[in-house]
């Protein structure tokens, strides 16, 4: 009885180690397809995130856009006080389309030319004195070079114009790129200097990831790679992302070099501006949403 009871144990035990060989290697096939092999740590920040100015000191008179308001490049956020700038484009504009002393000159021009040309003809034929025909010549060339006097002057003042609205242009502030208004700094009525922060613009529908890493991890990644954003604390899922910067250079204090990757944030998936885990799967598992 106590042999058979032996054998049992024995038999037991047996199919056990069995089972655990046979589980096994599928077990670890299965973590090793859902566990990150190469994982940077870092935060992510909006693609653009800049402030802007102007670079003339002046008077704020109006602000065209409020805090939250998205806007396209080129769309007026602010401007100062510009009446002055404005009649001088108003002024340079009306001297440069006012060309009827110009076509007056070139029609003296053609008439002196011919005339010039005619009275050549008689002196050569004997039937004008020398005199004539030089006088002719001079009043051409005196005609000639006030027409190209004021052909001159038009090209002056189109130069002109352009400056006038180049110093309109530097009273009004347009947005540089397309995003979100984060933050105005001054109200209408307010001074400001040249080139003092006045609207803060965050694009936000692309967002940039930027980690550091030893350089034996850095080195496994490559520009243009494919990787998986996870954002830390949030329970979202990962979403894909791309490597597009591997610091050419290694931090002296630590050892880290600077890795960066960007990802589509479109939908404002991702709240800009907190911890994340940039990885990249093992071969195996390419879905971001199922990497953890």
């Amino acid at each position: 009885m106590v042999f058979v009871n032996r054998v049992s144990r024995l038999i037991f035990f047996s199919v056990l180690i069995l089972i655990a060989v046979i589980v096994s290697p599928v077990a670890l096939q299965a973590q090793d397809t859902t566990t990150p092999e190469i994982v940077v740590q870092g935060f992510t920040e909006a693609y653009y995130d800049i402030e802007i100015g102007l670079p003339e000191a002046g008077r704020i008179s109006g602000i065209k856009v409020k805090e939250g308001q998205l806007v396209k490049q080129g769309d007026v956020l602010l401007f100062l006080d510009k009446e002055l700038q404005e009649l001088e484009v108003s002024q340079s504009s009306l001297k440069l389309k006012s060309r009827d002393e110009l076509k007056f000159a070139e029609k003296r021009k053609e008439l002196l030319l011919r005339l010039a040309e005619s009275a050549e003809s008689l002196y050569k034929d004997g039937a004008a004195s020398r005199e004539d025909f030089e006088t002719k010549q001079l009043e051409f060339a005196q005609a000639a070079s006030e027409a190209a006097r004021l052909k001159m002057s038009k090209k002056l003042e189109k130069i002109e114009l352009d400056l006038a609205h180049e110093k309109l242009r530097r009273r009004i502030l347009h947005a540089p790129v397309a995003g979100v208004v984060a933050t105005i700094s001054k109200a209408p009525g307010e001074s400001v200097q040249a080139q003092e922060p006045l609207i803060r613009l965050v694009e936000a529908d692309r967002g940039r990831f930027v980690g550091s890493a030893e350089e034996s991890v850095g080195k496994l990644f490559s520009v243009a790679t494919d990787a998986c954003l996870s954002f830390t604390g949030t329970g979202m899922d990962a979403i894909p992302a791309k490597v597009t910067f591997l610091s050419p250079t290694i931090d002296t204090a630590s050892g880290f070099m600077e890795i960066k990757a960007e990802f589509d944030n479109s939908e404002a998936m991702a709240r800009l501006g907190g911890s994340a885990e940039l990885f990249i799967m093992k071969e195996g598992n390419s879905d971001c949403r199922n990497s953890r």
